[in-house]
């Protein structure tokens, strides 16, 4: 096997191991599985991708609904994301929550990989297993949060503009759903090239 496939399988092997660590020696941490009083942010994404597939927009910003969908008494947070955010998550609502959270966990994971490998002028690998292993990979994989999304976008983004690209770098930061990190990027890019 060449370096090159090598780098790659570790790249592809690695996350979903240390995913699949996670997933299995932590269960299911969401409402569903009845042992957490607190919603992950996975059940937010999840539960308002429900809602959006049933039609039913206006009640994602309803703080009397919303709560109601994660077996919460006090409707502390709702809905924080636009519709769009939620009708993107559509695709993981043919499975059940269970199943959800294991794909959005092994996604992430391969994510979070890949925005690390993405920059990584050399020893790609080393740096897709350190970023997967750090603290913060971990919490976002076991909160079930989108940082992995902004992660590889502003990978995209970033590689983007080393080669050039800025339209493309535009573009990748375009698709966040968190425009306040687009811009914050998209300003030490330009300071950085000025």
């Amino acid at each position: 096997m060449t370096t090159s496939r090598t780098t790659w399988v570790v790249l592809l092997l690695v996350p979903f191991a240390m995913s699949a660590i996670l997933v299995l020696s932590n269960p299911v941490s969401h409402v569903a599985a009845g042992e957490y009083n607190g919603a992950t942010d996975f059940d937010y994404f999840y539960s308002g991708a429900e809602l959006f597939a049933q039609g039913r927009y206006e009640e994602l910003y309803d703080p009397e609904v919303f709560p109601q969908l994660l077996d919460r008494t006090e409707p502390k947070l709702w809905y924080a994301y636009s519709p769009m955010y939620a009708r993107a998550w559509g695709p993981l609502t043919r499975f059940s929550i269970d199943s959800a959270w294991v794909i959005w966990t092994l996604l992430s994971a391969v994510l979070i990989a890949l925005a690390a490998a993405l920059n990584a002028a050399k020893w790609r690998a080393t740096a897709a297993i350190l970023a997967i292993a750090s603290f913060p990979a971990a919490m976002n994989l076991q909160l079930g949060q989108n940082a992995a999304v902004s992660a590889v976008l502003i990978g995209i983004a970033h590689a983007m503009i080393i080669r050039g690209r800025p339209i493309g770098a535009g573009l990748a930061l375009g698709l966040m759903f968190k425009p306040q990190l687009a811009i914050g990027v998209g300003l030490c890019w330009q300071r950085r090239t000025s």
